[in-house]
């Protein structure tokens, strides 16, 4: 996820991006400046698909599985419900009218594999939705979801009409567009959507540009991308399809006069962690294999793990940034620990140790091994997200403090 005017977008060349960071990494290098804010609850977001892919293959376990499954599905439909009814920002004040959000374009690439009732599609259409979600109640005004076929248009509009009450409450355009294109080894390349959906985009502002120079009329192609106002839009806001988004309204102001300023903004990702908390009745009524495999699958609410500081930007609190420094968490702050060296694990850190044969939650050293780089990480939830237990994707760790004034400095 980033953000950023542009002009500042319209300096770098993505059809030369050949892995999916490179997306980032290449705006990154453009950008003036690469910003991200001191205190995690200013602009954050919660990373989805990880967490949804964890729980992928239990579907193979009968009806405890299924109702895993669905826990799941549960989770993401609560958010979404959430935010219709507990909208925290103010779209119509003088501050949001004057904002960046209010000039900016969400692109969210799409793809999707099959229109199959799997699991699998009803996830992406949740994500999607709850992306979104996420980004009306940040007070945004356009968001464009782009996909290659068929399926993701299905897709797209099927997250669309969960968003039905958002809409009637406070109006956000919402588009669909597709790009024809892209040949098969495009659709291979990781990349391939995000990059194809970026360069088409960069060539629909050039467009809008020249012909607003030259005085001549908006196409159709352009408009499917700019809305019936191309003028109005200044910023892009670029989000994969499974990441909600936390802004504090307070910080909007200071947000826009960077990206005026030509820097990039880069927001904090923090992953959900799979916890007991959220299946304990499940667990509960499990059969000793599923028990067994449900303890490996998810983290015990005992000990540090239960441990868990529940934030809200709306009472005021704060998570202050500290790095990769924390006092339980590494001898020396200054030297890198990888993930992949010490637990052999080629996944998210976060993720690195669960397993599906355990270990018990009465095990607790091997437990403790298992998860001996998560176990010296506080945790976190937001209030206002999704409520699970959260660690931050690239191992920073933040100071919480309480509101009703909470600040970093």
């Amino acid at each position: 996820m980033w953000w950023q005017s542009f002009d500042s977008m319209l300096l770098t060349n993505y059809s030369q991006v050949s892995n999916l960071e490179g997306i980032s990494f290449s705006s990154f290098k453009n950008a003036n400046q690469v910003l991200s804010t001191v205190d995690w609850l200013d602009l954050a977001v919660e990373h989805l698909s990880k967490y949804a892919k964890h729980f992928a293959t239990w579907g193979n376990d009968g009806e405890i599985g299924l109702s895993i499954q669905n826990r799941v599905a549960e989770i993401f439909e609560q958010y979404i419900e959430s935010v219709a009814l507990e909208s925290c920002h103010s779209a119509s004040s003088s501050t949001a009218k004057q904002s960046a959000v209010q000039s900016t374009i969400a692109i969210l690439p799409l793809r999707v594999s099959s229109t199959e009732d799997t699991y699998a599609s009803r996830i992406i259409r949740l994500q999607t939705a709850a992306t979104i979600a996420s980004l009306w109640n940040g007070g945004f005004q356009r968001a464009v979801v782009v996909g290659v076929s068929e399926r993701e248009r299905i897709a797209a509009e099927n997250a669309f009409r969960l968003l039905k009450t958002h809409l009637a409450t406070r109006p956000m355009e919402l588009e669909y567009a597709q790009i024809n294109e892209l040949t098969k080894k495009d659709l291979k390349n990781v990349p391939g959507v995000p990059r194809a959906a970026l360069v088409r985009f960069q060539k629909i502002v050039r467009q809008h540009r020249a012909m607003k120079k030259n005085k001549t009329k908006t196409n159709n192609g352009t408009s499917s991308w700019l809305g019936a106002d191309p003028s109005r839009w200044q910023h892009i806001y670029y989000t994969e399809p499974d990441l909600l988004l936390h802004i504090r309204p307070e910080a909007v102001p200071s947000l826009s006069n960077e990206l005026n300023r030509g820097n990039l903004i880069n927001a904090h990702r923090l992953n959900l962690l799979p916890h007991i908390q959220q299946f304990s009745d499940i667990y509960e009524n499990a059969n000793t294999s599923i028990a067994t495999k449900m303890e490996g699958q998810l983290l015990p609410n005992m000990a540090n793990f239960a441990a868990i500081h529940q934030l809200d930007h709306v009472a005021g609190d704060a998570c202050c940034d500290q790095g990769k420094f924390f006092p339980s968490n590494v001898d020396n702050p200054n030297k890198r620990v990888s993930p992949r060296k010490i637990t052999k694990c080629r996944t998210n850190w976060v993720y690195c140790g669960f397993s599906k044969t355990g270990p018990s939650y009465g095990n607790w050293s091997s437990i403790l091994e298992k998860h001996k780089l998560l176990v010296t990480h506080p945790f976190l939830s937001l209030e206002r997200g999704t409520g699970l237990p959260l660690a931050y994707s690239g191992q920073r760790v933040c100071v919480p403090k309480r509101g009703p004034a909470a600040t970093c400095v």
